[in-house]
Formats: structure tokens, sequence, C-alpha cells
């Protein structure tokens, strides 16, 4: 009797997070450096940081300022919410945005995607936010 032992195939290295985004019908790279950079997501002012854990893409909410409650109330929804629990909201550069991260082995159809439902939460709170002075 003849045993033959299979190797495990090599495992194939982690796409280019930027090569992905840059991929995605929507997203437009300004500028970058190997690790972080800037990005226009179909109109709206972006950023992305390149981690161990994987990319996080921020996008810019568009907003001024609003009541404090609606950051209390909006980051609750969102640790509430199974399918956000890799999104949070942060401030950078004097601008809010939603922040979301995507693990490293995400295909780039499903960055695609993921990238479509993270620009329409972006729009929801942007556009449902209340002004500060209507509290």
């Amino acid at each position: 009797m003849t045993y033959v032992l299979a190797t495990p195939a090599a495992a194939s290295p982690p796409a280019d997070p930027i090569d992905m985004l840059t991929r995605c019908e929507q997203v437009t790279l300004l500028e970058h450096t190997a690790t972080q950079g800037r990005l226009e997501i179909s109109g709206l002012d972006a950023f992305f940081a390149v981690g161990d854990l994987g990319l996080c893409v921020g996008i810019d909410l568009d907003v001024d300022d609003f009541p404090p409650w609606w950051l209390e109330q909006t980051t609750l929804w969102l640790a509430s919410t199974l399918d956000a629990a890799d999104d949070a909201i942060s401030q950078i550069e004097g601008r809010w945005m939603i922040w979301r991260r995507y693990e490293r082995s995400v295909s780039a159809s499903d960055l695609d995607d993921s990238i479509e439902r993270h620009i329409a939460l972006a729009r929801y709170l942007g556009e449902t936010c209340p002004a500060a002075d209507r509290e």
C-alpha cells in the first residue's frame, strides 16, 4: 500500500487593499501613502487606513454641528445593530465621518457591494441629522 501525503496549497497573499479600493466603481483615489490616504466616494470626501486587522474607510457625513443626543443615539443604534458591528463615528480634521472596517480577506465584489451600503448609510445619517439649534 502506498500513501501520498498531500501538501496544502500555498495561501495566496491577500489582495492589496488600495488596489481593491480603486477597482470599486464609485471610488476615486486622491492621494495616499502605503497605509492611508484620501478618497472621493460618490462625490463624498473620504479617508482610508490599512492595518493588521484590515481596511478602514471613513466617509464624510457632511454635517457641521448637531445636538449631543444625536451622536449618542446614533452610536448606540450602530452598536446594537449586528450588521454595523464594524462601523463607528469619529471626527477627523474637524469633519464627522462614518467609518467601516473591512476584513483583509474581503473579495473585490464584496468590497464594492459593502461600499455601496456604506455610502447609503453616510447619506442617510447626514440627511437625517438635526441641526444643533433644533434641540
